[in-house]
């Protein structure tokens, strides 16, 4: 039990009748099984039975739904005219380590009275002279005639059980004659899999991930590796005239077990029908994994997105042609046909929810922003169906980048990952609020992390460049280079990779070390203005205030007036480097030059905490301007302004060594009040080290 028998029968009639007693008796127990009967030659080679006859049989059984029984084109030619048995022909199956397409049929029994079986002691008995066929475990029962049994009783199928319940659904094939319904097979396909999405019990990998597959030879085994997933789901999709013919089946990779298919025929023009194939198919598939649906899954995933199928269809070509740019940015035309079919989709249903975000993404895309054009269009979403995932992931993507209000963002972006527990773009987007906007690195590095765990798209590699990034912000660089090693292995950009090592080393060496580097960029690129802004820095670190003012000199000569829209640096940097400046004129007595510089900071640094939607651009102003006032001599104002700066709950390692050394804070480095703060900051850095560490050991990572 747990593996299957191999039996052998003197006629192919006698093993059809032996399958549907067996089958009948199976249903009686509640045990769960499949059955597949071939004709055909076998070899007996000592204890083993081998030869085309087992291995077909062992094969097709992978045809067979749950509890049913599936024949070989043979055996049907001995049983065809046997009354009361029917048989449905299932087409020709290519089957793994068979050089011919099977001719496959679905065996039913109409008259129950051929079967005549009883139960006793775990016997079954027949009428038909095939003695007596044990089911008890241990008894083994030679083949020749193949049947096979599979038991996926819960209390013994601790194999299954025990595996994660992760899936990938390759794209499905196109069996239609016309190659132009390749979008409709597409949509078939991807709505199936975003029904599979929504099951919490499953993790599905995102739609993206497995368009590489399409045309290829890997095993499926290899596919799953490479994919880190147990299950793959593969189908077909044939349309013809008003008929869809729609076929799945879903593999236990590692095995190559077909453990359940399925073929519907529906009327195409029964949008109904079609929409409740592709739940049935999620459903039964999580029966067969003994995964949990919630009465709120089932809900979401039975809902029925729109009656018109004119909508529909124009739907299902918008996104494909958006699908068609995603995967090439440089397909302006897809992009704009996309926006026109899905114009046209709502002209036929302007109710049709999910046409609505569509239209809202392609938008965005087209225009390069996050305007309200794409809110409005998820709000209206919204309003016909407030189960839409995609919808609240427009509005958590338009509060991050379009308003600048992580919190909100992460309100509506929960929402999507309610709906849908396998959205890797939501939680990707939680990553940046988080990183980005709320500088919690923690947060921030569990939702890469779960993004990436969903996504081995082309995508993957940007997830990983940020996961290294944010790994470096919290001070665990060998995490960071690891990740950036991840990131050259799929996109092998040595470029990126050397330039982002270099600045890992860079951050971790002192700052004599990061002089040497700098004057040998320098030497190379005399107008880098990276460069020479950290010439300055350093040479203030060391104290070396000639140097500092000889580079200020230089910056000032290649940019003419040190404004945030020449510069080139992000905010946070320019503020910095402008008080530098402003630090090294006046170290070397030109105190009216430093003002000037001292005072364009503090313009900008109060522009910052009125105007700037990212947080940590806020919090740099706060501890920039301190350290104006502080070297100035207004303690009160710099404390003010310090204290602000403390309120803030996450810093960067960088934040931490520079505070320690900035020279602007030197009046007041050795007072109380200023120590007290350095000491809440280190605190509460290292709380957040000490609680990533804590994830990284329960997740073992």
């Amino acid at each position: 039990m747990g593996d299957g028998i191999l039996a052998s029968f003197p006629s192919s009639i006698d093993a059809v009748m032996c399958a549907l007693s067996i089958q009948a008796a199976a249903e009686e127990m509640d045990i769960p099984l499949r059955i597949g009967i071939h004709q055909g030659d076998v070899i007996f080679e000592k204890k083993d039975v081998l030869g085309d006859g087992v291995n077909i049989a062992s094969r097709i059984q992978g045809v067979a739904d749950t509890n049913g029984i599936v024949i070989s084109e043979t055996v049907f030619k001995d049983i065809k005219n046997k009354e009361g048995i029917d048989s449905e022909f299932l087409g020709e199956k290519t089957l793994k380590g068979v050089e011919f397409p099977v001719g496959s049929y679905k065996v039913i029994c109409r008259d129950k009275d051929l079967l005549d079986y009883k139960i006793d002691t775990g016997e079954l008995t027949r009428p038909l002279g095939v003695g007596k066929v044990s089911i008890a475990v241990g008894i083994l029962i030679i083949a020749v005639l193949v049947l096979v049994l599979y038991y996926f009783v819960p209390e013994l199928a601790r194999s299954t059980l025990e595996l994660e319940k992760s899936i990938a659904v390759l794209p499905f094939d196109n069996e239609s004659a016309n190659e132009d319904n390749i979008y409709f097979v597409n949509g078939m396909m991807e709505d199936i899999r975003n029904n599979l999405s929504k099951i919490g019990d499953f993790r599905v990998i995102s739609k993206t991930s497995t368009e590489k597959y399409r045309e290829t030879t890997l095993t499926a085994a290899e596919i799953a590796d490479e994919l880190n997933v147990n299950y793959l789901l593969e189908g077909t999709v044939q349309r013809l005239g008003n008929q869809v013919k729609i076929h799945a089946q879903l593999i236990e990779a590692e095995m190559d077990d077909h453990i359940w298919s399925n073929t519907y025929v529906r009327d195409i023009t029964d949008l109904k029908e079609i929409f409740n194939v592709q739940s049935e198919i999620a459903q039964k598939i999580a029966d067969k994994l003994y995964a949990n649906i919630t009465p709120d899954e089932q809900k979401i995933i039975e809902t029925i997105p729109t009656a018109d199928f004119t909508a529909y269809d124009f739907y299902l070509k918008a996104r494909d042609q958006y699908n068609n740019y995603y995967f090439n940015r440089s397909n302006k035309n897809a992009l704009e046909m996309a926006i026109t079919l899905y114009r046209i989709a709502l002209e036929y249903d302007s109710t049709y929810a999910q046409a609505y975000t569509g239209l809202a993404f392609a938008y965005w895309h087209a225009h390069e922003n996050y305007s309200d054009s794409g809110f409005v269009l998820a709000n209206k979403a919204l309003f016909y169906d407030d189960q839409l995932d995609e919808a609240y992931l427009v509005r958590g993507i338009y509060y991050n980048w379009g308003k600048g209000e992580p919190n909100k963002a992460l309100i509506e972006l929960d929402k999507a990952l309610q709906i849908n527990p396998n959205y890797s773009l939501a939680y990707y987007q939680k990553a940046w609020s988080y990183h980005e906007f709320l500088e919690n690195y923690v947060e921030a590095i569990k939702n890469f992390h779960k993004a990436a765990n969903l996504d081995h798209s082309f995508f993957l590699p940007t997830i990983l460049g940020n996961l290294s990034w944010a790994y470096r912000n919290i001070g665990f660089y060998d995490k960071s280079i690891y990740y950036e090693q991840e990131k050259l292995k799929l996109d092998n950009d040595s470029a990126s990779y050397y330039r982002r090592l270099k600045t890992i080393d860079y951050l971790k060496s002192d700052f004599k070390t990061r002089l040497e580097t700098d004057k040998n960029r320098y030497a190379h690129d005399s107008t880098h203005q990276g460069v020479i802004a950290n010439l300055i820095e350093n040479n203030i670190a060391l104290g070396n205030i000639q140097e500092a003012y000889n580079y200020s000199l230089k910056l000032i000569e290649l940019l003419d007036s040190i404004q945030v829209s020449d510069a080139g640096f992000q905010q946070g940097r320019i503020m910095r480097l402008i008080g530098y400046i402003g630090y090294a004129f006046w170290q070397v007595g030109k105190q009216e030059e430093a003002k000037y510089y001292f005072d364009e900071k503090t313009k900008l640094c109060l522009e910052n905490i009125l105007h700037n939607k990212i947080s940590f651009y806020t919090k740099i102003a706060h501890y920039e301007l301190a350290g104006v006032y502080a070297f100035l001599g207004d303690k009160e104002k710099a404390y003010q302004q310090l204290d602000q700066y403390n309120t803030y709950r996450f810093y960067r390692r960088g934040e931490i060594e520079n505070i320690k050394i900035d020279p602007l804070f030197d009046p007041i480095r050795e007072e109380e009040r200023f120590q007290k703060i350095i000491e809440n900051i280190e605190v509460n850095f290292r709380g957040d080290q000490e609680r990533l560490r804590a994830w990284l050991e329960e997740n073992d990572i």
